[in-house]
């Protein structure tokens, strides 16, 4: 059995047994309605959720889980593997590209379903492997690039329209070897619901700020800021077109600014343009909501290095997979 085959095999039984728990309804937590999101998992190419049912007045509140435990699965098929403006899947006489495959699950619980309001605690599990991994680490076996293990912790501040959320993240690279083979970074990000500004129902530019600081092989940090805006074409006289209906258009802007992994003084790195395409299977096939939702979003990036001593400009695309239960 390859590397390969062990890697899926891990994440799929990883997967059930997470699915397993989280409709066990023997579960002394009793049963809950379901969360409304994580901004994490959103990074990992937003699979999106299913809500809670509207009770009917006068009936009991229905929902679909025993636990609040919400379980996000996404698989991404990209052309290359970008990461902070720099590109980890490029060789020297590539040509015709070849693809990364990367997989993420995620698990959340949210306390507040339970009465505590100490705010949501999550695990994500992030792995990529590389068709010419080869070519990068000749001396070495095997696709398998990159496995990531995150855990963090998200509180909404609602009377100033902000959510907090802070965590810690191992990068382990099987590839490569010494302290090469492992790192970790702690990352503490703020966004912002800036529909009371602009007097909207919804979020407008949806903004966000985080720092990524590495504690173990590079003495630096990395800061970013961004802004998107979803322009679903349901709200755009398409409700009643098929397909279009259910497509939204997300339109990106990142800019990051390296505070010395890449150099030795803050200085912006690169912007990232970016453009999302999503298309909502579960409400063009009329899944009902407990049995969670599926999308498939297709997205195209363009980095502008900024910081060219270091960095070259980029643009790759890809799709992407998306399971919320």
């Amino acid at each position: 059995m390859n590397e390969k085959t062990i890697f899926i095999a891990v994440v799929l039984l990883l997967g059930i047994t997470i699915a397993c728990l989280a409709d066990d309804s023997s579960s002394h937590f009793g049963r809950e309605t379901w969360l409304a999101g994580s901004r994490e998992l959103a990074a990992y190419e937003e699979a999106g959720r299913p809500l809670s049912v509207t009770p009917v007045e006068g009936e009991p509140e229905v929902s679909y889980k025993s636990v609040p435990l919400y379980l996000y699965i996404n698989y991404t098929l990209v052309s290359d593997y970008v990461f902070r403006g720099a590109n980890l899947s490029e060789y020297a006489g590539e040509g015709r590209e070849k693809l990364n495959h990367q997989l993420g699950v995620g698990l959340e619980l949210d306390t507040s379903e339970l009465g505590w309001n100490i705010g949501s605690f999550g695990f994500l599990f992030w792995g990529e492997w590389f068709e010419g991994q080869e070519m990068l680490t000749p001396t070495s076996s095997g696709t398998l690039q990159e496995v990531d293990y995150t855990i963090y912790w998200r509180y909404e501040i609602s009377k100033i329209y902000t959510t907090l959320e802070t965590g810690w993240t191992a990068l382990t690279f099987p590839q490569l070897g010494g302290d090469a083979y492992y790192t970790n970074e702690w990352y503490i990000s703020l966004s912002f619901d800036d529909s009371p500004l602009f007097s909207t129902e919804e979020p407008v530019l949806n903004p966000y700020i985080a720092y990524y600081l590495d504690t173990d092989d590079v003495d630096g940090g990395w800061l970013e800021w961004g802004i998107s805006h979803d322009f679903p074409m349901s709200n755009m006289g398409l409700a009643g077109t098929p397909i279009l209906k259910d497509i939204t258009l997300t339109p990106s802007f990142v800019m990051g600014i390296d505070d010395g992994q890449y150099g030795r003084s803050m200085r912006v790195a690169n912007l990232r343009y970016g453009l999302d395409v999503a298309y909502d299977l579960s409400g063009a096939l009329n899944i009902p909501e407990k049995y969670g939702s599926m999308t498939i979003t297709g997205f195209i990036y363009f980095s502008d290095a900024i910081f060219s001593e270091v960095l070259n400009d980029e643009f790759w695309g890809g799709v992407t997979f998306g399971y919320a239960w």
